[in-house]
């Protein structure tokens, strides 16, 4: 399970949002259960194949893109540079990296070589420092003040660096697998003078988390390594912390999350807990929740993935209520496309056609093509209760289903179930998106 949720947070980092003509919705990727992409990933078999297309594309798999500053920050194994929306450069850089991974704050951004020793620093201007390690790197994080932590695994120890937005070390902590544990994660809050790790100790089949805040700044001076509070939570697996604004920060869990707050000496606030087994998560300012939707009755399981960009409004199918779409002259309400849409029936030759909503439905259940296609059918009145107008001439609105186990369940069953979970995975994508270009996403909107 520990392995299955470090994949898990390596693989949100990867990010892409689309830009709808009122709001922002990001890419809501409401994975199935760990069990499932276990599955997938790592059980299923393939025996045969057949080529349905081809094509050729230049720099997906290589080449990372997130949004920073005012543009967006392409990086890959040979470089990085910080381009506009028709990819003209502000800035590049030149460097060699076998596995270069992101992290961004504002205008601010580390690009670190996972398991190689090269750490990037850059703002919205260019490079402003370049550190070589000494031991391999597991992950790196940025402040918005340019400052960067980084884990390196050292073998039987491990290090956690802290280093000036130039690339000049701070600070370095020896830790050790046993005491206490294996990093798992790591914040900065946004003075840059706090620290957040979180450790991870298994002893047999007990497993032990530990958060642990150090204080770079003159409070932390006279405590031994910089420890200024720390709390243990026996039988929890923490894989991801974060900063929410100056003084707060959450501690996400397998099941909830603890807050802290605190400027100084931050301490133990809120303890949420939850049942159902959590795969990914969202958080703001203001508010902290689960991004992820799956069910699970008695074996059967059932999950979705979707990514919304949908021409029409989005609805939450709870409320009846409009949550994301056209936005009116004044940028105060919704418009209501549905209801535009009815004022004129003259033929429109000039759509806008860069929309659609594509999903995937992943269960464990044991089905054959023709039945997975009608449970793919049957998941589209997911789509029909969240988007509208859905399925117009101007979206590409696609659903695949996918069976990665052995589970007997009834196909009807399942494709109604499905339809369930694909809305309130449409749900998941439009709370957890963030503004961007200009285009205020759900989590900004103030009526």
């Amino acid at each position: 399970m520990l392995n299955i949720l470090k994949n898990l947070k390596r693989k949100r980092k990867k990010k892409n949002s689309f830009v709808h003509r009122g709001t922002v919705i990001t890419i809501g990727v409401i994975a199935a259960v760990a069990a499932l992409v276990y599955f997938y990933v790592e059980k299923r078999s393939y025996h045969d194949y057949e080529i349905l297309q081809t094509s050729e594309q230049e720099d997906v798999v290589s080449t990372g893109y997130e949004e920073m500053a005012n543009g967006i920050l392409r990086y890959s194994p040979d470089g990085a540079s910080l381009v506009n929306s028709s990819m003209e450069a502000y800035w590049s850089v030149l460097y060699e990296m076998k596995n270069p991974v992101a992290d961004i704050k504002g205008d601010r951004a580390v690009v670190a070589d996972q398991d190689g020793t090269l750490i990037e620093i850059f703002d919205k201007d260019g490079e402003t420092g370049s550190v070589t390690t000494s031991y391999n790197i597991v992950k790196a994080r940025v402040s918005s003040k340019g400052m960067v932590a980084a884990i390196l695994d050292g073998g039987d120890a491990t290090w956690i660096n802290f280093y000036s937005s130039d690339g000049t070390l701070i600070a370095e902590n020896q830790t050790h697998v046993a005491d206490p544990g294996y990093p798992m994660d790591v914040a900065i809050s946004d003075n840059s003078e706090i620290m957040m790790v979180t450790y991870q100790f298994v002893e047999g089949s007990q497993t032990t988390s530990y958060v642990a805040f150090y204080n770079f700044g003159d409070v932390g001076q006279s405590e031994d390594d910089h420890i200024v509070s720390g709390y243990t939570y026996e039988g929890v697996v923490i894989p991801q912390v974060e900063y929410i604004d100056a003084t707060r920060s959450v501690a996400l869990k397998d099941n909830g999350f603890t807050t802290y707050s605190g400027a100084q000496i931050p301490k133990e606030g809120t303890t949420v807990e939850v049942k159902k087994e959590i795969v990914s998560t969202f958080f703001d300012e203001n508010t902290i929740g689960i991004g992820s939707y799956a069910v699970q009755i008695g074996e059967l399981k059932v999950g979705a993935i979707v990514a919304v960009n949908a021409l029409g409004d989005i609805y939450d199918h709870h409320s009846g209520r409009i949550i994301a779409g056209l936005l009116n002259e004044d940028r105060n309400s919704f418009a209501d496309s549905a209801k535009l849409l009815y004022q004129s029936y003259e033929v429109r030759e000039n759509k806008f056609t860069g929309n659609t909503t594509i999903g995937t439905i992943i269960t464990n259940a044991k089905f054959d093509k023709s039945q997975l296609c009608k449970i793919a059918g049957m998941t589209h009145n997911g789509y029909a209760r969240s988007i509208r107008p859905v399925h117009t001439s101007a979206d590409g609105d696609s659903i695949y289903a996918l069976s990665v186990g052995t589970v007997a369940a009834d196909c009807d069953m399942v494709g109604t179930l499905a339809a369930d979970v694909m809305s309130e995975a449409i749900l998941c994508a439009v709370r957890s998106a963030k503004s961007a270009y200009g285009y205020p996403a759900l989590r900004d909107l103030n009526f």
